[in-house]
């Protein structure tokens, strides 16, 4: 899970609403980034279904380099990678990182956000 410091108010009810989301939609995993202000990077703040160990390069995303999720959020689109061979041929330095078989999501979600 995000570091304790990075947590948000109400931090338990959006780990409950990712993990019911996640198990609705039939995905196996799932995390929630929220804009961290600085240059437009990332920082997790919930997650289900993936190791801490595995998450844990991407507890922040400096916006310098590129990825489905600040794609995504740069580009206000969803970023959908098929297979592994995609992630390889569009983000080989992700792909390097996940030698397993997977399809990815990426999508920006916007709206009034209180802690």
């Amino acid at each position: 899970m995000a570091e304790q410091g990075d947590r948000i108010g109400g931090a338990e009810a959006l780990d409950e609403e990712l993990a019911a989301t996640v198990r609705g939609s039939g995905a196996s995993a799932g995390a929630v980034f929220l804009g961290t202000g600085e240059q437009r990077g990332l920082r997790l703040v919930a997650m289900c279904g993936v190791p801490e160990e595995l998450i844990a390069p991407w507890q922040r995303l400096p916006a310098l380099r590129s990825s489905p999720l600040l794609d995504a959020v740069r580009e206000d689109r969803v970023v959908w990678v098929a297979c592994q061979g995609d992630m390889a041929r569009m983000y080989p330095h992700v792909a390097a990182l996940l030698p397993y078989r997977y399809a990815l999501a990426a999508l920006p979600l916007s709206g009034p956000c209180s802690p």
